[in-house]
């Protein structure tokens, strides 16, 4: 279990899968180990096993960041209705009000109610100032309203916040690229030390990620 952690925060999630998975022989009720696995399974794009995973460990330990992590799994498999009442259970829970609104947005942007995703990415900032993840994914509600100028300022924040953000240059880069600023876009993707000959690849990619 201890090296899937460390596995798991080196970003080999197959590795750390596999760890977590060795944990659980020994210990079908290690929901620490069932959460985490379905932490990497989100990671690898492997939402119905996430989903496997975060239903038993919510099973045998009701803790609010298994709901919020259940509800990520929720939302990508478009259960959208069972994903916002995870985030009701976590909030019932004592959940952080920012943490909260910012699940929340998550499940409307993918839901595609930009509208609503931004009045509740709004919350999230107004609660906490310093929630770098909900100015990006509010800027990302922007741009998929064409508003590339507010999508900007989002992402503009979310890098001030936390330099290391490296989704926001990429997107940040796309609004640029649509505004027909080619140059300040590639000059995001160099920022973020992308190759050059990955530039063209990454804002493509940018795109197919929001729209997803």
């Amino acid at each position: 279990y201890n090296q899937g952690i460390k596995d798991h925060n080196n970003k080999n999630f197959a590795v750390a899968n596999d760890n977590y998975t060795k944990a659980l022989q020994t210990n079908q009720q290690f929901y620490q180990a069932l959460y985490n696995r379905g932490l990497a399974e989100l990671s690898q794009n492997k939402n119905g096993d996430a989903q496997n995973d975060f239903n038993q460990a919510v099973s045998l330990n009701e803790n609010p960041r298994y709901y919020l992590a259940r509800s990520v799994s929720n939302a990508r498999l478009r259960n959208f209705k069972e994903a916002l009442q995870d985030i009701d259970k976590a909030q019932n829970l004592g959940y952080d009000n920012a943490e909260i609104a910012y699940f929340r947005g998550m499940v409307y942007l993918l839901a595609g109610n930009y509208s609503e995703a931004e009045k509740q990415y709004n919350f999230a900032v107004s609660a906490n100032n310093r929630l770098a993840k909900a100015y990006c994914d509010r800027g990302t509600a922007h741009y998929l309203r064409s508003n590339y100028k507010a999508a900007i300022d989002d992402y503009n924040t979310a890098i001030e916040i936390d330099h290391s953000a490296t989704y926001a240059y990429v997107f940040r880069a796309q609004a640029k690229a649509e505004q027909g600023n080619i140059s300040a876009a590639i000059a995001d993707i160099i920022a973020m030390n992308a190759q050059p000959k990955q530039v063209m690849v990454s804002i493509a990619v940018s795109n197919i990620l929001m729209q997803s």
